[in-house]
């Protein structure tokens, strides 16, 4: 719930509309109704996320209902569509979900596309409006952009729209960030806010006046900082989506050897469609004799300098870009703990090897944290890495 209410605020404020708020409750009738009527009080409209299941404890349309003082209707086109996506799915529709075609009477139905849960619309006497969606966060989402942007639109123009700057970092602490853009001086016209999309970092910019110059302050903001350590200005272009544009454009391809990452770079770079056109590959190296026999890694280096070293992430990256033929290789070994480490390489510490043609090197990184904050954060110094490259930036 947390989670999509963080997603649903950033969502709202890209469309010019400022969250107020944010409740949990229990999942109970009573609980429900309370929070509806505590909400409505305070703000324009109330999104809610779940309850809308064929179970027990799913209560929001009951909710809705009581508080609308309405009995729950049956909506036999809704119990056609619930029938027919079930036959879709090869699955055997069962009573108990008859419910999900029960809506309060002065309500109307939110289409979901992906799934069995309708979402209910509906307002209170005092035009307060009700948007109840499932808690699936796929079927949340593209309800929300799909149907729930446009009725609000509809029932809450806005007579002006805040104009927004997103500015995307990997590289810079955000004490560091915040320190340096407190130096400048910034319009009191502009507000800013920081938000850690971990290991990134989001600087937002907004303004609801026209002629704030919020253009000028979020490149005053970059240049600051520094060219090098900013991922995108674009709101929703995060460091993977960037580079998947970079290779893509550049028409540059990309293999992997990890070990301490256990496969989540080849993960972050194939998480999106048509990645296929620059990935051609990667090698998961766990043992030192996997890195012999898959990478070429020499015995002597490993015995000499250790799995985790500077010389074994310039064998890995080297080894797997000549095995498949890429343009760019990129290996990750380390310690991700929680054992594992010693004096001379705590846990945290990891390799990043990078190798094109003519040239192989590798450096090392530290990183305090769990097992997976530190795998993660590998992962982004290794596409970020790529970032670099291909951008003409210093590669630390």
């Amino acid at each position: 719930v947390l989670l999509h209410s963080d997603l649903l605020a950033q969502a709202l404020k890209q469309h010019g509309y400022l969250p107020a708020l944010h409740l949990s409750c229990r999942d109970d009738i009573e609980s429900i109704h309370d929070a509806l009527t505590y909400l409505c009080t305070r703000t324009s409209a109330v999104i809610i996320s779940g309850g809308l299941g064929p179970t027990s404890d799913d209560q929001t349309r009951h909710a809705l209902a009581r508080w609308k003082s309405e009995p729950l209707e049956l909506r036999e086109d809704q119990l056609l569509l619930l029938k027919a996506y079930f036959r879709r799915k090869q699955r055997d529709f069962e009573g108990a979900n008859r419910i999900q075609a029960m809506f309060p009477p002065s309500s109307k139905v939110i289409p979901n596309p992906n799934g069995t849960a309708a979402g209910i619309y509906l307002q209170n006497d005092e035009g307060a409006l009700i948007f109840a969606l499932p808690g699936v966060p796929s079927e949340l989402h593209a309800m929300f952009q799909e149907s729930v942007v446009p009725l609000l639109k509809e029932a809450l123009p806005l007579s002006t729209h805040e104009k927004v700057q997103t500015i995307h970092l990997f590289g810079l602490p955000e004490s560091t960030v915040g320190r340096r853009i407190s130096e400048l001086n910034i319009s009191e016209a502009i507000s800013l806010g920081y938000r850690a999309h971990f290991p990134e970092l989001e600087v937002r910019l907004s303004s609801s006046d026209p002629e704030a110059p919020i253009e000028g302050a979020s490149q005053e903001i970059q240049k600051m900082l520094g060219e090098e350590y900013v991922v995108s200005s674009a709101e929703d272009m995060f460091l993977p989506e960037v580079i998947s544009h970079l290779l893509l454009h550049q028409r540059k391809t990309v293999a992997v050897a990890e070990s301490c990452t256990g496969g989540l770079l080849g993960k972050l770079l194939t998480d999106r469609s048509g990645s296929s056109a620059f990935f051609l590959g990667g090698a998961l190296t766990y043992s030192n004799e996997a890195k012999q026999k898959i990478l070429s890694v020499s015995p002597h280096t490993l015995e000499n300098y250790g799995a985790v070293s500077e010389q074994t992430a310039m064998e890995m990256a080297r080894g797997t870009r000549e095995l498949l033929g890429a343009d760019i290789g990129i290996s990750l070994t380390g310690i991700a703990g929680p054992e594992g480490g010693s004096d001379e390489k705590p846990v945290g510490t990891f390799y990043l090897g990078i190798s094109t043609e003519g040239h192989c090197e590798a450096s090392r990184y530290f990183f305090s944290g769990s097992r997976n904050a530190v795998r993660r954060y590998a992962a982004y110094c290794a596409l970020d890495c790529v970032r670099r490259y291909l951008s003409g930036f210093p590669l630390r």
